[in-house]
Formats: C-alpha cells, sequence, structure tokens
C-alpha cells in the first residue's frame, strides 16, 4: 500500500520532530539512561549514533520540501550541526549538573557528517530514484522511438 505523498511527508517530519525531542530529553535530563552494553557505553558513540539517526531522519523530512535531494540534506546537516551545538550550550544554562562539552560537538558533528556522506553516495538513503528512463531522442530519420 503507497501512502499519498502529502502524508508520507508528514509522517517523516512527525517521527524527525519526536526523535529530535528525545534527543532534548536526554541532552538536558539531569541522569539521562545508561546504557549496559559495553562498547556502546562510551558517551561519543551514543552522540555520534544519535546525530546520525538526527540527521538521517531529517534528510528524509525535509525531501519533501524542498526541490533538490542535495539541499535537503544539506539543510539536515546543518540543522543537525546547528542543533548539536544548542544542545550542548544548552546544558551549560539550562541544567545544574551537565556541563557542555566540545568532544560531544565533535562526535556529534561526526555522526551528522557520516549520514551526509552516505546520502550523497547511496540513491537509496538520499532518495533519489536508482534508475532514471532515458530520454527519448530524435532518431536520424525524425522518427522519436526508442531503439
Amino acid at each position: 500500500m503507497h501512502l499519498k505523498p502529502g502524508i508520507r511527508i508528514f509522517g517523516r517530519f512527525v517521527f524527525f520532530v519526536i526523535y529530535a525531542g528525545i534527543i532534548v530529553w536526554l541532552s538536558l535530563a539531569a541522569h539521562p539512561p545508561k546504557v549496559n552494553i559495553k562498547w556502546l557505553s562510551w558517551d561519543k558513540i551514543q552522540h555520534a549514533g544519535a546525530y546520525f539517526f538526527l540527521t538521517f531522519f531529517a534528510g528524509r523530512a525535509f525531501l519533501g520540501l524542498v526541490v533538490s535531494h542535495r539541499k535537503a540534506w544539506r539543510l539536515a546537516l546543518a540543522f543537525s550541526v546547528l542543533f548539536g551545538i544548542c544542545m550542548e550550550i544548552g546544558q551549560s544554562y539550562l541544567t545544574r549538573v551537565r556541563t557542555p562539552d566540545k568532544y560531544d560537538i565533535a562526535a556529534n558533528i561526526l555522526g551528522a557528517t557520516a549520514i551526509y556522506l552516505l546520502a550523497c553516495l547511496i540513491p537509496q538513503i538520499s532518495g533519489k530514484p536508482l534508475r532514471r528512463e532515458k530520454l527519448i531522442s530524435p532518431q536520424p530519420d525524425g522518427n522519436t522511438d526508442a531503439p
């Protein structure tokens, strides 16, 4: 079953906003939940992963709002980088127990940039069609039928 484009775009945007809200909560909570998986417990991996997915959801949501795929992904990258910087600054001014960390900002940017680069390289992520239809050009005899 295919959804109408407007419903699909709205759904993507709602999912993106909910995910961004979860990041706000995790960024500003006094005691965010801890991950018990050893290799995932490193804070910078969590930051990079969170902003990887934030940029992915933003890019997919913005695809319906702008004409160019590349512009949608640039907008998603810019949003995620600025959002991450704002969250770190917010930890300084909006909480009493959290402090900003420049390495968290670097991890956020790394995660956001990783999905941006993947979206530029992999058509399925970026939302580009896998195959473009061949343009039918006139044949030397004036016939416009495809070969």
